[in-house]
């Protein structure tokens, strides 16, 4: 049954952390592991050889030992139940947090000091981020902090059932990606600017505002495959495409309030667009069931 369990992959990721290279054919494994503290330098034997001493302490009384395992896994089971447990002790696993160390205090605290406790763990993994100045040049912190900013936005949201996808954020592959871009970014191949004209033509297919039907004109000739698009004149319409519809108003675009969660694939897709090409692509996302974390969807559906 332990193992049916933790074959569960939304179970298994909520303990098992992403930065963790082990692969376990038996995932019950990983569990007697964590109780013999086995470490990536221990001899092959380590974990065998630390219930083997305990079996010999209890004078071979292997049902003592078993139930050490079964005690143990009974906890795991509780936090993940608890659906404020599963977020914070989840997101705190991923940075390392001490799963041993997590059990003992949960054994000595009653329950609303151990809430108090995992509170405070969280608080200090993230008492060197000084929202003021992340930005994008600090890429671990600003993943942090987003991390459990859609952790938290989650957890209070009380009446929903919904959950933080451990399993999505960690089997995939994630980018800080900037909402708004640098869109004065001049894009230098055909290829990119073809990928360019050809979202903006997908935007437009629901504009109807008459007197861009020049630039939907200019687009759907550059979107054309063997096109060579001048330079001069992508500029200006780049220009023009994003004096109305850019944020020049965002004085710095490598701040963490113009920072989000995104998929790998997805941001890659959608290179340099503008806001609202990205908005586009992150509903279609939404609506075919792709996992987009909750604060970037809300912050590209303009919930904020």
């Amino acid at each position: 049954m332990m193992e049916q369990r933790l074959q569960d992959d939304a179970f298994w990721y909520f303990l098992f952390r992403s930065s963790n290279k082990q692969i376990y054919d038996n995932r019950i494994e990983y569990i007697l592991d964590l109780m013999q503290r086995r470490g990536r330098d221990s001899e092959f034997y380590h974990t065998f050889n630390g219930f083997k001493s305990e079996f010999d302490k209890t004078g071979g009384e292997a049902e003592a030992v078993w139930k050490q395992v079964k005690d143990y896994f009974m906890t795991l089971e509780e936090w993940y139940e608890d659906r404020e447990l599963y977020h914070y002790i989840g997101f705190l696993i991923e940075y390392d947090e001490d799963i041993n160390d997590l059990c003992a205090k949960s054994k000595r605290y009653n329950k609303d000091d151990f809430r108090k406790y995992i509170d405070g763990r969280i608080r200090n993994r993230v008492k060197d981020c000084d929202l003021d100045d992340l930005s994008f040049n600090d890429e671990a912190k600003a993943r942090k902090v987003l991390l459990l900013f859609n952790i938290l936005t989650i957890v209070e949201t009380s009446k929903s059932e919904m959950r933080f996808p451990f399993n999505r954020y960690k089997t995939d592959n994630w980018d800080i990606e900037h909402i708004c871009s640098q869109t004065d970014k001049m894009l230098r191949s055909n290829n990119e600017r073809r990928r360019w004209a050809k979202d903006l033509l997908r935007f437009f297919g629901s504009d109807t505002i008459k007197e861009w039907t020049d630039v939907v004109e200019k687009l759907k000739k550059m979107s054309q495959p063997d096109s060579d698009i001048n330079d001069e004149e992508f500029a200006k319409l780049q220009e023009e495409v994003i004096r109305k519809y850019g944020n020049s108003d965002i004085e710095d675009r490598d701040d963490i309030s113009n920072l989000a969660l995104l998929d790998a694939e997805t941001n890659r897709s959608y290179g340099n667009a503008i806001f609202p090409v990205k908005r586009m692509y992150i509903i279609d996302n939404d609506r075919c069931g792709k996992f987009v974390p909750i604060a970037t969807k809300n912050v590209f559906l303009k919930y904020y």
